[in-house]
């Protein structure tokens, strides 16, 4: 592996045997309904704000709806079972909600989609996107069938690494906001971090990449509900899957 990745360390922190799957054997987990009805959110989000940073204004509401609806077209490909229909119509529900409620919740912005590239002792770069950057303010646009909580906003590695990035470019550290969409509703989940925890972090990351060159993989817990056919894109493969059995 040449680089990680806020989701690769979010697999490991998850399941090792995940992650093994996926990024050491290579074999990419395939898209699912939920996956295609994020991207198609984040990409009508992305379209939006991009159109605020260049002209100031919102785009109209039907323009975004057909962004939304093309990029969820354009993806179906990848998906071989599910209620196609259904995430279309989910994907709709939250453009709508993000774009009827909480389009202005968003003051300075100067990146959508910020590519970021950080540099860490013993361990590859790092590479990723954030969502939204606005001055002193880093937003992750979370979708779901239920809401973020704060604890997850707390302990989340992916916004610890966001932090480190803002605070390379701009010398200072950001504040730090998940926003959790359902199909019903909206919630922004504010977090913090300091130097502490980014020490913290960057230690904990660099015990996960010793870990990963030792061939260390270990399973999650057999309780967890993500541990199932119907949760794991690995299931079918996994050897660990015969324990639910």
């Amino acid at each position: 592996m040449d680089h990680l990745t806020p989701s690769s360390i979010n697999t490991y922190e998850n399941c090792g045997v995940k992650f093994y799957y996926n990024y050491i054997e290579g074999r990419p987990a395939p898209a699912t309904i939920p996956m295609i009805v994020g991207s198609a959110v984040h990409k009508g989000i992305e379209y939006d704000l991009t159109n605020v940073i260049r002209k100031n204004e919102h785009v109209d509401i039907n323009q975004l709806l057909d962004v939304v609806s093309h990029h969820y077209d354009d993806r179906l490909i990848e998906i071989e079972e599910g209620d196609k229909l259904k995430g279309k119509d989910n994907a709709i529900k939250m453009i709508k909600l993000w774009y009827n409620h909480f389009k202005n919740n968003y003051s300075n912005i100067k990146e959508v989609e910020k590519k970021i590239s950080i540099e860490m002792v013993g361990i590859p770069k790092i590479r990723g996107r954030i969502d939204i950057v606005e001055e002193g303010t880093i937003t992750d646009i979370k979708t779901g069938f239920t809401h973020k909580t704060i604890e997850d906003a707390n302990s989340s590695t992916q916004l610890t690494i966001y932090s480190l990035a803002y605070l390379a470019e701009y010398g200072k550290l950001p504040n730090l906001q998940f926003d959790s969409i359902t199909i019903n509703s909206i919630q922004r989940i504010p977090t913090y971090r300091n130097a502490d925890s980014l020490k913290a972090t960057i230690k904990y990351i660099q015990q996960i990449w010793e870990a990963i060159q030792k061939g260390i993989f270990i399973p999650t817990y057999p309780d967890n509900p993500m541990c199932s056919k119907q949760n794991c894109e690995y299931w079918n493969i996994c050897q660990y899957a015969k324990r639910k059995v």
